[in-house]
C-alpha cells in the first residue's frame, strides 16, 4: 500500500474517532414525558425534523408553564455543552425558540408570549435561562414593532418601541449579572 493511501486511511480513522467524542448527553433527568424526551434527544444526523421537534417541545413546555423542566433542559445543555450533529449548540436552540412566538405573530401572540416569559421569571427568579429568554423576547418584540422595512420607512412609534424594548432587555441583562450561573447567550 502506498504512503498516500495509508495517510488517507489514517485520516479517515482519526476522523471517526474524533466524531465519537461529540457530546450526546441527554436531559433525561428533567421529569419529562417519554414523548418530550424523544423529541429533545432526536438525532439530527438521521432525522431532518430533530431540531424542529426539539424547538416545538421547548415552546410547548413554555406554554404549559413547565418552567422547572425548561430550566433543567437549559442547564443540562449549558453544562454539558450539548450540540446537535453539525455543531449547533442546544442551548442556542433553546433560546431561539423562547425568544418570540411562533411564525408571523399577532399582537395577541406577543402579549401571551411576553406574559408567559414574565411569569417564568417571577416563578423562578434565580433562573438565568428565564431572564435571558425575557431579554431576547424584548429585543425581538422591539424589532417586530420596528418592522422589516428600510430605516426611512419606519414610523416614529416603531423607532420609539424598538428603543424602549431594547432598553428593557438591557436592563434585564444587567440585573441578571448578579446571578451565580453564567450563560454564553448572556
Amino acid at each position: 500500500m502506498s504512503i498516500f493511501l495509508m495517510s488517507i486511511f489514517l485520516l479517515i480513522a482519526a476522523c471517526g474517532f474524533a466524531s465519537a467524542e461529540i457530546s450526546k448527553a441527554k436531559p433525561s433527568r428533567c421529569a419529562l414525558t417519554d414523548a418530550e424526551t424523544a423529541d429533545l434527544n432526536g438525532d439530527a444526523s438521521i432525522d431532518i425534523h430533530a431540531v424542529s421537534n426539539f424547538s416545538k417541545t421547548i415552546y410547548s413546555l413554555l406554554t404549559a408553564g413547565e418552567f422547572e423542566q425548561l430550566d433543567c433542559i437549559a442547564d443540562s445543555a449549558r453544562s454539558h455543552k450539548e450540540t446537535f450533529p453539525g455543531g449547533m449548540w442546544k442551548i442556542h436552540a433553546v433560546y431561539s425558540r423562547l425568544e418570540k412566538p411562533p411564525v408571523h405573530p399577532t399582537q395577541e401572540d406577543w402579549d401571551i408570549h411576553m406574559q408567559l416569559v414574565r411569569k417564568w421569571v417571577l416563578s423562578r427568579p434565580e433562573s438565568i435561562t428565564a431572564r435571558i429568554a425575557l431579554a431576547e423576547s424584548y429585543v425581538n418584540y422591539g424589532w417586530d414593532a420596528r418592522g422589516p422595512g428600510f430605516a426611512s420607512t419606519v414610523s416614529a412609534s416603531g423607532w420609539r418601541l424598538l428603543a424602549e424594548r431594547t432598553a428593557k432587555a438591557k436592563q434585564i441583562l444587567e440585573e441578571t449579572s448578579f446571578l451565580s450561573a453564567k450563560d454564553p447567550e448572556w
